[in-house]
C-alpha cells in the first residue's frame, strides 16, 4: 500500500485506541455464513472496550476513512433510526513504528531552538489538541463529548485512558490525582522531555479550562519513577508547576 491511502492507514494505526479497537474486531473475527466478517455496532464496542460509545464513534469513523472497517445501516424491528454496523474490511497490515518515533523525534527537535522555547510551544499545541477531544474546533470531526453525568475528574481520567495513559484516579486534600502508568510517546519523551511532556502539560491544562475548570491549577510531573507519571489538578487557584 502507498501514497494517500497507505498514508491514512498509517494515521489510523497511530492511535492506540483504534489499535485496540482493530485488535478486538480480529480476535472475533470468524466469517458468518457467507463469509463475512461479523457486524459490530458502536455500543457493543464500547461495552467490550470500556471506551465511551461516542469516543468509539469517533475512532471507527477514522478507520472506516482509512479503509480498515466499512459500515453499513443495520434494520431496525423497532421504531428508531437505523444503526451503523461495522466489520473489518480486510487484513490489517502490520505497523512499523520506526518512521513514526523519528519523525516525532525530527519535529520535537526542530519545534524552537532552545528548551524553554520547545516547552513553551509544546504546551500551546496540548492544548489545542485538548481543544479537539472535546470538540471545541469544528475540524475535530466527532468530538469527545462529556456524558451529562460526568465530572471533570471522570473526564479527564477517561481520556487520557483512551489515548493509552493507563491512568488511575485517587483523591487528595485540595487535589485530583492521576496516575499515568504508561506514556504512548515515551521513547520520544525520553529524547525530548521538553516537547512530549510539555504537550502533555498543555493537554491536561486544555482539558481542566474546556470543563469549566479555569479556576483549578493543574500540572503534571514527568516520570518521578520509571514508567510513572503524576497529573495534579488542584480545587483552587494557587499554582501547583
Amino acid at each position: 500500500m502507498s501514497g494517500q491511502a497507505g498514508d491514512g492507514v498509517h494515521e489510523a494505526l497511530a492511535s492506540p485506541t483504534r489499535r485496540k479497537i482493530i485488535a478486538l474486531m480480529q480476535a472475533h473475527d470468524h466469517a458468518d455464513a457467507h463469509g463475512d466478517s461479523p457486524v459490530w455496532d458502536a455500543h457493543e464496542l464500547a461495552g467490550a472496550t470500556g471506551l465511551h460509545v461516542t469516543t468509539v464513534r469517533f475512532h471507527l469513523d477514522v478507520l472506516r476513512r482509512a479503509g480498515l472497517v466499512v459500515s453499513h445501516r443495520q434494520a431496525r424491528h423497532t421504531s428508531g433510526r437505523p444503526r451503523l454496523g461495522f466489520r473489518l474490511a480486510g487484513t490489517t497490515p502490520e505497523r512499523d513504528d520506526r518512521p513514526y518515533r523519528m519523525l516525532a523525534g525530527l519535529l520535537a527537535a526542530g519545534l524552537a531552538d532552545d528548551s524553554a522555547g520547545r516547552s513553551r510551544r509544546a504546551e500551546r499545541l496540548g492544548r489545542n489538541w485538548a481543544d479537539d477531544l472535546l470538540g471545541h474546533e469544528p475540524a475535530a470531526g466527532r468530538p469527545v463529548e462529556p456524558a451529562p453525568t460526568e465530572s471533570l475528574p471522570a473526564v479527564v481520567t477517561r481520556i487520557f485512558a483512551d489515548l493509552g495513559f493507563a491512568p488511575s484516579h485517587d483523591v487528595e486534600p485540595e487535589y485530583d490525582i492521576f496516575e499515568l502508568h504508561a506514556c504512548p510517546f515515551a521513547e520520544v519523551a525520553a529524547a525530548h522531555p521538553d516537547v512530549v511532556c510539555g504537550m502533555h502539560r498543555g493537554l491536561l491544562r486544555g482539558l481542566v479550562d474546556g470543563l469549566g475548570g479555569r479556576e483549578r491549577a493543574s500540572g503534571i510531573q514527568s516520570f518521578i519513577e520509571p514508567g510513572l507519571c503524576v497529573a495534579h489538578v488542584r480545587s483552587s487557584g494557587l499554582p501547583t508547576g
